[in-house]
């Protein structure tokens, strides 16, 4: 029988790319946390002297702004596209100590983690006013295509902040959740779900209280962030068109990046607008500190210039949704899918609903206003009912973790789509040869999965480093490692050896969990 707690309160987070929502479960009803400026907290720091200031619109353009922590955080640095880094995060990203990315003001670094902890303590900060400080649960959605050591790192800092983190879930699968449990719906549904950062798309089987994902995929770079950049660029080129000089000639870095943050908070409210209107105008005087009132800064825009920048980006739907079909344990056909759910902002694009409608004619389109916080209330209902034994998530992995071989070959440890949580020991076996000190390999998390005669794609999630050896009777070195991934996909490991080896072992791992 529970002893649980009745006056606790659970908790639902998606800590979004460009905005965080907030759930709770109050006597049976679904609510979410009042913030300032309703039920959506924009996901960035604002530095004010020494002071974070969050989940609050800059209060002037000249603001040291830190933004899209999620795209970064647990990310190496080579790891990322920095093209446009100013833009997108609201400061210049560097390599930091860690080789990890860093925030670079004029001052100091700062990390991607303390600019996470710092966002989700706010949240915790109006979770308790609004609840008491009676917090029970938590529950915190990733992206699908989230790695394990971003998956790490993202309860690292709910955890740091004050939340009892039960498990994270993939968003696509909490907004499942949500919606059918509101509209009563079981069979095949296929989540689009389009936000700052990220598109993610996932099929799942539903019947009654089992959630059964099919099949998972995404793209790390098609989301609003993408939108804004294609927007950011087509201004400077119409700017420059017009006044035959760039907006930025003149302008030093610091000046540079705070004047950035406003064009692109001009920029967002754009294409928001585009969304309702058939053509908007964004007005360059202020950006440019123009000294010539009679001048025309004004830059025109309609929907159907911005539709045809992101058209590129757009079509790489359909690759996206073939994908899902494709590796779907069940071989399924677009035919095949009874609901399609519309999840995250960029869904309010008309473009982006209509080619959705016409990918699937047959299926029902479940494309509700609340778009914005259906991820949030489905972690919610899963904090709620974690303890039912008639409601079950089955989830699965989203990318081959594997051991990097000395050829460049991958072994793979887990691979794609396997369920959650799962475990497995391996027996590693090397040759005690003249010189070799030690057994080194890194633990590896495939990007894209390539043909027999490709060389893999992937990010190295750790090193494990195990120290000289004594060789057995045959001169071979042995030890055995055990990996395991729980239900929140994070990556844990353990390393044993012979009983004459076993103060030999010893392990260098990154961010990952022994």
């Amino acid at each position: 029988m529970s002893t649980e707690d009745p006056t606790l309160v659970h908790i639902g987070i998606d800590f979004g790319t460009s905005n965080s929502v907030a759930y709770v479960c109050k006597k049976n009803r679904y609510e979410y946390v009042p913030f300032q400026q309703g039920a959506q907290m924009p996901s960035l720091v604002i530095l004010e002297g020494t002071k974070f200031v969050v989940g609050v619109p800059p209060p002037k353009f000249d603001s040291v702004v830190f933004k899209s922590v999620k795209k970064l955080l647990g990310q190496k640095y080579n790891d990322v596209d920095l093209n446009d880094d100013m833009s997108t995060y609201g400061c210049k990203i560097v390599k930091g100590p860690d080789d990890m990315c860093w925030y670079k003001t004029e001052e100091r670094l700062y990390s991607c983690d303390e600019i996470a902890v710092a966002i989700f303590k706010k949240i915790k900060e109006e979770v308790d006013k609004f609840t008491d400080g009676k917090v029970g649960r938590t529950v915190v959605s990733v992206p699908a295509r989230y790695s394990a050591k971003q998956r790490y790192h993202i309860q690292k800092a709910a955890e740091a902040a004050g939340f009892d983190v039960t498990n994270l879930i993939n968003e696509p699968t909490a907004a499942s959740v949500c919606v059918s449990i509101e509209r009563g719906i079981n069979g095949n549904i296929l989540v689009f779900d389009l936000g700052a950062g990220t598109t993610d798309v996932t099929i799942l089987n539903l019947q009654d209280t089992i959630y059964k994902v099919e099949s998972s995929c995404g793209d790390d770079h098609l989301g609003g962030d993408d939108f804004d950049n294609l927007l950011l660029h087509h201004i400077e080129d119409r700017y420059k068109e017009k006044y035959n000089r760039e907006i930025w000639d003149g302008m030093k870095e610091v000046k540079k990046n705070r004047v950035m943050n406003r064009l692109m908070k001009m920029i967002i409210h754009l294409k928001h607008q585009l969304s309702s209107h058939s053509s908007e105008d964004i007005d360059m005087y202020d950006i440019v500190s123009g000294d010539d009132e009679d001048e025309d800064y004004r830059i025109n825009v309609s929907r159907a210039t911005f539709e045809r920048l992101i058209r590129p980006l757009t079509e790489r739907f359909s690759t996206l949704i073939q994908t899902a079909l494709k590796n779907s344990e069940s071989q399924l056909e677009k035919a095949d899918i009874n609901y399609v759910i519309l999840v995250g902002g960029g869904c309010f694009m008309p473009c982006v609903a209509r080619q959705i409608r016409d990918e699937f004619p047959r299926a029902e389109i479940i494309d509700m206003g609340k778009k914005m916080e259906l991820v949030a209330e489905g972690c919610c209902t899963c904090a709620k009912k974690k303890l039912k034994p008639n409601f079950n998530v089955i989830d699965i992995l989203s990318h081959t973790i594997g051991l990097l071989m000395g050829d460049g070959s991958v072994f793979p440890l887990f691979k794609v789509g396997t369920r959650l949580p799962t475990d497995t020991l391996e027996v590693i076996l090397y040759a005690d040869q003249p010189g070799i000190k030690f057994f080194q390999t890194e633990i590896v998390e495939l990007l894209d999965e390539k043909q027999d005669n490709e060389a893999p794609v992937y990010k190295v999630l750790a090193d494990v480093i195990s120290s000289e050896f004594i060789p057995d009777h045959l001169k071979l070195k042995e030890f055995s490692m055990r990996f395991r991934l729980d239900i929140s996909g994070i990556f844990y490991m353990e390393a044993y050896a012979l009983p004459e080896n076993v103060k030999c072992v010893t392990k260098s791992v990154e961010g990952i969990p022994v």
